[in-house]
């Protein structure tokens, strides 16, 4: 349906986009900033289907994208810790927010019913926003799991431990976050409303 690696390498995520069921938005790339979140229509020839791509999360890559239909609002979340906001009526950039998180965020999840944006990643923190233009916090859980996984790099001897919720998920009222150390943690309804 679509030969984006032309264009983004690698693909992080993918978001269905309006009613139609034909557009999608990806989010990817790293080494050219113009290709990080674009919106693509599979009814069209490959060669063709780009229809649209946003200029956002310089130098890093797009690791996180979703739609929120009753605004036609698509906000992407990055590998240095910054989130942005598009407006896919006017095909425009809306907020962005320089520190959202410390590090990459790997996940951004949105609830209709609650009406909030819910963002992760390896700084541990889960945040909520409002799920507009703006993207205004509401809410930080901080230091959601613990650092007890270790990484170590090829090139990098050392050893370093890191926080890292790897998916957020909405489900009945509930958060749902995944972590790395292999735990599931719910946040209860209550919990989300006091925001």
């Amino acid at each position: 349906i679509l030969d984006a690696k032309q264009q983004i390498k690698p693909l992080h995520d993918i978001a269905f986009v309006k009613s139609s069921g034909s557009l999608i938005a990806t989010a990817g790339g790293g080494h050219r900033s113009d290709l990080c979140v674009c919106i693509w229509d599979t009814l069209l020839p490959a060669a063709m289907g780009l229809r649209h791509a946003f200029r956002c999360h310089v130098d890093a890559a797009a690791t996180s994208i979703v739609y929120i239909p009753e605004r036609d609002v698509l906000v992407s979340a990055g590998s240095k810790g910054k989130l942005h906001a598009f407006d896919l009526k006017m095909m425009r950039k809306g907020a962005m927010v320089e520190d959202a998180h410390t590090g990459r965020i790997d996940t951004v999840a949105y609830d209709a019913k609650a009406d909030l944006l819910a963002t992760a990643g390896i700084d541990g923190h889960i945040r909520l926003w409002t799920p507009d233009l703006k993207l205004t916090p509401l809410h930080k859980f901080a230091h959601v799991c613990e650092a007890r996984s270790l990484s170590r790099h090829p090139g990098n001897p050392k050893m370093f431990t890191h926080f890292a919720i790897t998916k957020l998920h909405f489900y009945g009222g509930n958060l749902y976050a995944c972590t790395a150390q292999g735990t599931v943690i719910l946040f209860g309804e209550r919990e989300l409303w006091i925001v």
